[in-house]
């Protein structure tokens, strides 16, 4: 390694740096025209290749930032940490401050905006390797999706809000859980937009309880062939002794659905758990169905034929835009939009 690259990593470590910054830091352009620098971004260096991610793209813009910007749409969701998908290569969303010019370079959608609300959200130093958080712009949760509404497939729209919704440890900070405690009661009430309409259809559509997007992606199964009432979360008890939760249940006929992911087997631990969820459950009278990755994304019309046999129904026929808003997105290449989603 070079001297100046070396006196680069310890100036500014692994992240992201501007070109301005660093020639008022003493450095010359000759240095910063070094091969080992990644260009993520039209003036802006760091010292690693970033992945393609959405979100590792914009965490290497932030140093392009002008005051009352902020990351909006698709792009705030994945930083407020729902676990969407999106095009590949989808631009990262920046809305400047009212009265301001959009943003304009490769790579960036710039956005109008008519407010300059945001949460300066706290990313975990994982992200990188230097000590400390990054605080970023972000858009207020419910605005983030509103934002959005007119961008994103159906189901990942859904997938968002279920993912705000549930108040758990899947997002950087705890300020985004609180912020989220109304978010369906702001929702209902946004102006209208030109996403309005589908922003109805996904708040109709969303559930509290669901813990992870495939257990939404279960669900949204269901719902396209009339399965609407299932309990998210479901306790199932044997007398006054709670056997477990599980992700979707139906009272009437004792019947469970589960989405079994690969930490259930690598995991031994929870493995054993399951275990004995699953036994206690068949003792108690229940039957269950349990579903794999493949089954959710790759043969979704027999999962929804074994959920309605497991349940002794038929079809049902869905409103027509509700069916097309769920259909969105099958026939399209998504990628996940953060480099820590599974």
């Amino acid at each position: 390694m070079s001297r100046q690259l070396q006196r680069i990593t310890r100036t500014f470590g692994t992240e992201p740096f501007s070109v301005e910054t660093a020639l008022h830091a003493g450095f010359g352009r000759g240095a910063l025209r070094n091969r080992a620098l990644a260009r993520p971004h039209r003036g802006v260096r760091v010292r690693d290749e970033i992945d393609a991610s959405l979100v590792s793209r914009a965490l290497a813009l932030l140093p392009k930032l002008r005051p009352g910007d902020r990351f909006s749409h698709a792009t705030a969701l994945a930083l407020l940490g729902c676990p969407i998908r999106v095009r590949p290569a989808t631009p990262v969303d920046v809305s400047s401050a009212p009265g301001t010019t959009p943003m304009r370079r490769a790579g960036v959608a710039g956005h109008r905006s008519e407010h300059a609300s945001a949460v300066a959200l706290q990313v975990a130093a994982r992200c990188w390797t230097n000590d400390g958080a990054l605080s970023l712009p972000v858009s207020l949760p419910a605005a983030a999706v509103g934002e959005a509404a007119a961008l994103l497939p159906g189901p990942e729209l859904v997938v968002a809000i279920d993912s705000l919704l549930h108040r758990g440890a899947t997002h950087y900070n705890s300020a985004v859980a609180m912020l989220t405690e109304r978010l369906l009661e702001d929702l209902r009430g946004a102006p209208s937009s030109r996403g309005a309409v589908r922003l109805r259809l996904a708040v109709g559509l969303a559930r509290h309880g669901a813990e992870s997007r495939m257990e939404t992606l279960l669900r949204l199964i269901g719902e396209r062939v009339g399965i609407s009432d299932l309990t998210l979360q479901g306790t199932i008890r044997s007398g006054d002794t709670e056997i477990g939760r599980f992700d979707l249940t139906d009272e009437r006929t004792r019947s469970y659905f589960e989405y079994d992911g690969g930490q259930h087997r690598t995991s031994r631990s929870q493995y054993l758990r399951d275990i004995a969820r699953y036994d206690g459950a068949r003792d108690a009278g229940w039957r269950g169905v349990r579903f794999h990755s493949e089954d959710v994304l790759l043969t979704p019309d027999r999962t929804a034929e074994r959920m309605l046999d497991r349940l002794g129904r038929a079809p049902r026929r869905i409103p027509a835009p509700v069916a097309k808003f769920l259909a969105e997105g099958a026939a399209s290449p998504l990628v996940p939009a953060s480099p820590h989603a599974r």
